[in-house]
């Protein structure tokens, strides 16, 4: 008598990047870009502040409310102060903890700094078009910024940084995208 084999299932390796993609057909949809722009830094400066890497998936799952709130109050702006309110704080915790002198930390101060740059001028841009520009320059650096963490291995888990990519790039075209059908982001 033989013995059935075990049914495996294969492991699916890329699902950072399904999850990537999924993420971003629901912002796209229902969230706020220039909070999702200023949320990908700030989930960086978690991790760097903390020290672990894998915090950033910690960090994005707090973020979720944060951006719902000024979804449910219709006033995209309260995300975007309130993230950037984190931002401060974990700013204040690195310079407490030392996490700014080394060189990992001072890039983490410079990538919150341009990103909420970009995430306020998108929010502030008088023009669909502008708009859609601006954050789209703004993920597609982003997505930039989570190849090289990728590739180096350094302050968010690979995973992680395979996730934030997939999502930033994909949502970066799913902005311009919405300029075509008349119906900008």
């Amino acid at each position: 008598m033989t013995v059935p084999e075990t049914i495996r299932f294969p492991r699916i390796a890329w699902w950072p990047s399904l999850l990537g993609l999924a993420s971003a057909v629901g912002i796209a949809r229902y969230g706020d870009v220039p909070s999702v722009v200023l949320v990908c830094a700030a989930i960086y400066l978690v991790a760097a502040v903390t020290g672990r890497p894998a915090t950033a998936w910690i960090g994005f799952a707090a973020s979720i409310p944060a951006i719902g709130l000024g979804l449910a109050l219709g006033a995209p702006a309260v995300s975007l102060a309130l993230i950037g309110a984190v931002c401060v704080v974990l700013v204040g915790v690195g310079i407490a903890r030392g996490t700014w002198s080394r060189a990992d930390g001072r890039r983490q101060l410079i990538g919150v700094v341009v990103f909420a740059a970009l995430a306020v001028g998108a929010w502030l841009a008088p023009h669909p078009v502008l708009f859609a520009v601006v954050a789209a320059a703004a993920l597609v650096g982003h997505g930039l910024w989570d190849i090289w963490h990728h590739r180096r291995g350094s302050t968010v888990t690979p995973r992680y940084a395979e996730f934030c990519a997939a999502l930033d790039v994909a949502l970066a075209a799913l902005v311009l995208a919405s300029l075509w059908d008349g119906r900008p982001l």
